[in-house]
C-alpha cells in the first residue's frame, strides 16, 4: 500500500513565510574587515573598557573607519 500524501494546510501564514529583511545601508564605524586573534579586539569587551585600554596603552586596538568611507 503506498504512503498517504500529507494533507495541505489551510493556514496561509504557515505557507507564506517572508524572507528576513537585510538593510544594506548599515555602516559600521569601528571594526576591521578581517577577524583578529587579539582578545582585546573582541566583541566581549565593552567599548568603554576598550577605549580606556587604548588611551592607557597608547595605541589603537580597532581600525577607525570614517563615515565618508562608506
Amino acid at each position: 500500500m503506498p504512503p498517504m500524501p500529507r494533507p495541505k494546510s489551510n493556514n496561509i501564514r504557515s505557507t507564506t513565510k517572508s524572507e528576513p529583511k537585510i538593510n544594506a545601508k548599515i555602516t559600521y564605524l569601528y571594526g576591521s574587515r578581517e577577524p583578529s586573534s587579539d582578545w582585546r579586539q573582541g566583541d566581549d569587551i565593552p567599548i568603554v573598557v576598550r577605549r580606556e585600554m587604548e588611551e592607557r596603552l597608547g595605541f589603537q586596538l580597532m581600525a577607525i573607519q570614517l563615515i565618508s568611507e562608506s
